[in-house]
């Protein structure tokens, strides 16, 4: 199999070290416009014989390359890293591509792909859980008050805290929860006066059940990963890679009081990263899947609940 990226630095890098590691057998393809090296390919027409692409480039490109692909008529696989577009209005010109040219494009979103999340997944579709009450959710690092951040792109994009960060968070709560269409999820982004930056993200629904919380902070201490899931028998956390069930909600103590209910699963996972995402997506080139419609149209609402975040100055 032949494959093709679009970028070579930052997070493309780990792509490319990921393929070089894990899939050897593989022909890889680096493509870049400009920058002239051994490693890279300034020949556009040489990612067209690929038979999967990783456009993993700057997200202000995203749509421009989508553009070339269609122009081509390139069919193959597409893994398009978050968010994929750098407006609402790309959005909805990405979406036209895709059914005009019937683009097979999958969001780089990992985090569903984890073992940890899709078990998280298992429990709650399990028939003694209950209803879901609330989900919430919490990403952070404090990187706004590192001196390197006064002049990166994060801070000159208000919004960037949002799409970049705020968005893995939404995508494990649409994972997480089917029947959601018609859910209206609200966000913002909050302004920190210490950093002079927008380095908190909030996306939150208590119009409906499930109620949703959701925070990535770059202006707090390092939380790596924290779920906790409500439901009407069951509390669900997850701390990093661990994750842990009490249940069931009707536990009493001698007098027939309310206690907090035992420990009844309890696991600490490995951290997998994007390697099970990248993994499922050469299998689904490799296969020849069909163009997932659904995972397509969630990726997009997640991008416009984010880039549509209200901002709070």
């Amino acid at each position: 199999m032949k494959i093709g990226i679009i970028g070579y630095r930052r997070h493309a890098r780990k792509h490319i070290d990921l393929i070089r590691k894990n899939y050897k057998n593989n022909q890889l393809v680096i493509f870049h416009p400009k920058i002239k090296s051994k490693e890279l390919s300034n020949n556009f027409s040489d990612l067209i014989k690929c038979d999967c692409l990783i456009i993993s480039s700057p997200t202000s490109t995203h749509l421009g390359y989508i553009k070339k692909l269609s122009e081509h008529n390139y069919k193959m696989p597409i893994y398009l890293e978050k968010p994929g577009f750098n407006s609402i209005k790309e959005s909805y010109e990405l979406e036209k591509l895709q059914s005009k040219s019937s683009l097979n494009i999958t969001f780089g979103y990992h985090f569903p792909y984890e073992s940890k999340i899709k078990k998280i997944k298992e429990i709650i579709s399990s028939h003694d859980t209950g209803k879901i009450i609330s989900i919430d959710l919490l990403l952070a690092k404090g990187i706004s008050y590192s001196n390197w951040f006064q002049d990166d792109w994060r801070k000159q994009d208000k919004l960037a805290v949002s799409h970049t960060g705020l968005s893995h968070l939404l995508s494990i709560y649409y994972f997480l929860i089917e029947n959601d269409s018609y859910q209206k999820i609200n966000s913002k982004v909050f302004f920190n006066h210490d950093t002079e930056s927008f380095d908190i993200a909030l996306a939150s629904s208590i119009e409906d059940k499930p109620i949703l919380k959701a925070i990535f902070s770059w202006g707090s201490p390092l939380v790596k990963l924290k779920i906790q899931v409500l439901t009407t028998n069951k509390l669900i956390t997850l701390e990093e890679d661990t994750l842990e069930v009490r249940s069931p909600r009707d536990v009493f103590d001698i007098n027939g009081n309310y206690i907090e209910p035992n420990i009844t699963y309890s696991k600490k996972f490995k951290s997998e990263g994007i390697k099970p995402s990248m993994y499922a997506f050469f299998e689904a080139s490799k296969n020849k899947n069909k163009f997932n419609s659904d995972l397509f149209q969630k990726a997009l609402k997640i991008g416009r609940i984010c880039h549509s975040a209200e901002i709070i100055k």
